[in-house]
């Protein structure tokens, strides 16, 4: 149950960085839209499989028993 929440209000942290990133790239580095969206959605790609990835990775090696997922 805490993991869910501290899943949820890590989210909502993060959810308004993520969602004006592509206009703060935009002005700070005078890109395009469509330069500035290529560049945060290759991010959020990446960082994305590094994460499952490397839980997988993690999850297989130790083997937790279910209550400590």
């Amino acid at each position: 149950m805490y993991n869910t929440f501290s899943s949820t209000f890590a989210m909502l942290g993060i959810l308004g960085f993520w969602i004006f990133m592509p206009k703060y790239i935009e002005t700070q580095f005078r890109k395009t839209a469509s330069e500035a969206n290529l560049i945060t959605g290759t991010i959020g790609l990446l960082s994305t499989a590094v994460g499952v990835i490397s839980s997988g990775a993690l999850i297989s090696k130790f083997k937790p028993r279910p209550r400590y997922l």
